[in-house]
């Protein structure tokens, strides 16, 4: 057994085991596991670093940041390419993930470290959304709901 068919199997256990979670732990998990690697990023690797997409007005802010780019991304990111990628890589929920993530990291190119960060993110979601699936839940909907949560608590701690 190769390293890489050993990882896959492993990740195959990791989604089944999570996937006797409640769906609100689940969802707190990701949560909480996405504002730890932003608190990890904005305050100990990169403590002077402040990119990110500059808006006109907080009103723009909301609307783009905490409505629109949680849809958007996730109907792009999770729906479209995990799914293409599940059928061009033999069903390979890895690559599928890799790819996912490194594209979510790549369409947030405001630096290097939001380039990391965002894909950080991109692999809790992209878990998510297999765990998700395996418990038979709908798991775009719930990816739109924790990414518009965590867009919401950044647009709030940014507009304090």
């Amino acid at each position: 057994m190769t390293a890489i068919t050993n990882t896959i199997n492993k990740l195959e256990a990791f989604i089944y085991r999570m996937s006797g979670y409640s769906t609100v732990y689940l969802l707190l998990f990701v949560l909480i596991g996405d504002i730890t690697v932003s608190c990890i990023f904005s305050f100990l690797l990169f403590p002077d670093h402040s990119s990110g997409f500059q808006f006109s007005s907080l009103t723009e802010e909301f609307i783009l940041a905490v409505l629109f780019a949680p849809i958007f991304e996730t109907l792009i990111f999770q729906a479209l390419i995990l799914k293409k990628s599940l059928k061009y890589f033999n069903n390979n929920k890895l690559v599928a993930i890799i790819l996912s993530a490194s594209l979510f990291g790549l369409s947030h190119y405001y630096s290097i470290p939001y380039v990391i960060k965002a894909t950080l993110a991109g692999v809790l979601y992209g878990l998510l959304y297999f765990v998700l699936l395996n418990k038979n839940k709908q798991p775009i909907i719930y990816i739109i709901i924790v990414h518009a949560i965590y867009n919401l608590i950044g647009f709030t701690l940014n507009n304090l």
